[in-house]
């Protein structure tokens, strides 16, 4: 809960859902999805006919641990940020090149180097598709590390962005 609160004052654009999608507090929602959509974006993700206004001028990028994909690590932020007006994106990066399903949806495999560069590309994409200058990253566990890698191996990419990581394996809390 604590991710969406901090992403959610920094504002994205896209239109309230007409019907809203139904909201789940459990970070498992999003394996059934992937079980019954293989390799699909979950509902309110992956709009790229969203545009940014002035009010909310970023995407949220949300970038998934190691063994997640697009679907199965934000089935509960996906719904809560779309329906409060947000332009959310996630993407599955670091599958095994070359495996057979189920193995071929698992993203965050590859080496960083390879992760950082496909979440890398995906976001430039976001950006030509939104005309938005720069996105705001989420990344849950390991995908903060590959939202990190990005800026150590991708200098030469002048966006900023905003950053928010949820369960940080790599970071200390307390003394």
């Amino acid at each position: 809960m604590t991710c969406v609160f901090a992403i959610l004052g920094s504002g994205v654009a896209q239109a309230v859902p007409r019907d809203p999608l139904p909201e789940t507090h459990s970070f498992l929602a999003g394996i059934p999805a992937e079980l019954a959509h293989r390799g699909g974006s979950l509902p309110g993700s992956n709009d790229f006919s969203c545009r940014p206004t002035a009010r909310h001028p970023r995407p949220v990028v949300l970038v998934h641990g190691t063994g997640g994909s697009q679907q199965t690590n934000w089935g509960a932020y996906v719904a809560m940020l779309a329906n409060r007006g947000y332009c959310v994106f996630a993407p599955t990066y670091g599958a095994l090149p070359g495996t057979a399903r189920p193995v071929s949806a698992i993203g965050g495999m590859t080496r960083m180097e390879t992760g950082a560069a496909q979440l890398s590309r995906f976001i430039d994409r976001v950006l030509a598709a939104t005309g938005a200058k720069t996105v705001d990253l989420a990344g849950h566990s390991q995908g903060t590390r590959f939202i990190h890698k990005r800026g150590e191996f991708h200098r030469s990419c002048p966006r900023r962005t905003t950053r928010v990581a949820c369960a940080d394996p790599h970071v200390t809390m307390g003394p």
